[in-house]
């Protein structure tokens, strides 16, 4: 019995490796990050560590951020890029810090990374559900916003909420399970 609770947990975590691969892949355009030296370079999903209930919301704030190439030279990179060849690349900057003291309010107190996420999460406020969100909406300034643990993002203008594919949803929640 033992043996085979082994086996099926084996098969659980290499099947979501594989879908958190997949998940990663192709995002990015693969070689013009291998002509440009950055393969080698860590991606931002694995900068950060999300605590946990919140992922759904951190990724949907940081959706198209995840997959970030992380570079110490944002202008080495910047000077490589060619207007004429086609490639979706994102680059987040390792050398900038973090401003400090975040509100414990704010969607940045839910992510732990030496990374500075602020200009992303600073400004994006938590709310437990719904109706909590519809809320804080009146008090918010217009570049303010709010999410909920499942990812339903509000600012006074807008709102967002995406469910992708099940190949691409929940990057951080397979994280979570595949570190577990």
């Amino acid at each position: 019995q033992m043996e085979t609770d082994r086996r099926g947990f084996r098969e659980e975590l290499t099947t979501l490796q594989a879908l958190q691969k997949a998940a990663l892949q192709g995002k990015q355009e693969s070689s013009w990050i291998e002509q440009n030296q950055l393969s080698h370079a860590p991606i931002l999903i694995d900068q950060i560590e999300v605590e946990a209930g919140w992922e759904s919301a951190v990724e949907t704030a940081l959706q198209g951020y995840l997959e970030a190439v992380c570079t110490s030279d944002i202008s080495a990179v910047a000077r490589n890029i060619q207007v004429d060849q086609p490639a979706q690349v994102m680059c987040y900057d390792t050398t900038s810090t973090s401003a400090g003291s975040v509100s414990g309010e704010t969607l940045a107190s839910k992510v732990k990374s030496s990374l500075a996420l602020g200009s992303q999460l600073d400004h994006v406020f938590t709310a437990a559900n719904l109706n909590e969100a519809l809320t804080m909406r009146s008090r918010l300034a217009p570049h303010q916003s709010v999410i909920t643990t499942e990812g339903i993002w509000i600012s006074p203008s807008w709102l967002r909420f995406s469910k992708a594919d099940d190949q691409e949803q929940g990057v951080l929640n397979r994280k979570a399970h595949i570190t577990d």
